[in-house]
């Protein structure tokens, strides 16, 4: 358990669902919960359905527990809401109240310490310094998540995931098939990373060894095979590693398409074929 947990971002979130799901339902206040969730998706939910379901969790919480102040429980009342906000897609709890928007997976990530916790410079305001923060704080977070990627890729293939004739010898480079620098947003995303040859990696996906160029040909090679390793390691292992619909948005953010989620991966790289064909 504890293995599938630290593999990826996405099993813990699957874990800590299972988990609070099965404690609340055990304890009787799944029913608060689901009555919540069912308005919410309804798009009748207000900011008293919210009150009403964080004071039934905090009589829950200090009639059976040791704690015995409302404070520390609208600390942890959050963690357990927006787990479940997050995988309904509906809005869940933000700085003591009903967020304004639902919650992502991403707002479960990256959790921003207040402008406090920072050295502030005195030529700078305090919207500065914290704005600042944030960055930095957020570039932190992002070179830790991509660098966690990259190392799951290199965990879970042991050789080239391209089959061609430069992937002879020791697969050391991991390759972002979408320009990190381009594509931030999916960086991180164990879908948009290859293991290469050196090389693959420095004559083929970047001709000359120039980084700041993506031979666009190739490209479409890497993603037809990164296609075969995805929908292979579905086949064996489930979603321990990855999911088809994560693979979808890498297309869909760095072709700049709307493929359906829906799509197998026949069509998918039937798609990709006609798209780059096209371009």
């Amino acid at each position: 358990m504890l293995d599938y947990i630290s593999r990826r971002e996405r099993n813990t979130f699957n874990f800590l669902y299972c988990y609070f799901h099965k404690v609340m339902e055990d304890s009787g206040m799944w029913k608060y919960f689901r009555q919540f969730i069912d308005k919410s998706v309804q798009g009748d939910i207000s900011k008293s359905d919210y009150m009403f379901l964080r004071d039934k969790f905090i009589r829950f919480m200090i009639g059976n527990t040791n704690i015995n102040t409302a404070v520390e429980v609208r600390r942890i009342f959050p963690k357990i809401l927006n787990i479940f906000a997050v995988d309904k897609n509906i809005c869940g709890s933000e700085r003591g109240t009903l967020s304004k928007y639902p919650f992502t997976f991403s707002d479960l990530m990256y959790n921003r310490k207040n402008w406090r916790d920072f050295n502030k410079d005195k030529s700078m305001t305090r919207q500065e310094a914290a704005e600042g923060a944030i960055d930095t704080q957020q570039e932190a977070f992002s070179k830790y998540y991509v660098n966690k990627a990259i190392a799951l890729i290199r965990k879970i293939h042991h050789e080239s995931e391209v089959h061609d004739q430069w992937g002879n010898g020791p697969a050391t480079q991991v390759h972002h098939i979408f320009p990190r620098s381009q594509f931030p947003q999916i960086a991180h995303y164990v879908e948009n990373l290859i293991l290469l040859t050196a090389t693959q990696h420095n004559t083929k996906a970047h001709p000359n060894n120039n980084t700041q160029v993506v031979d666009r040909d190739y490209q479409l090679v890497l993603l037809l095979a990164k296609s075969e390793s995805i929908e292979k390691s579905l086949k064996q292992v489930g979603d321990k590693y990855y999911r088809k619909e994560s693979f979808i948005y890498v297309i869909n953010t760095g072709l700049s398409v709307d493929w359906s989620l829906a799509l197998t991966f026949n069509e998918i790289r039937q798609m990709l074929i006609q798209a780059y064909n096209a371009a």
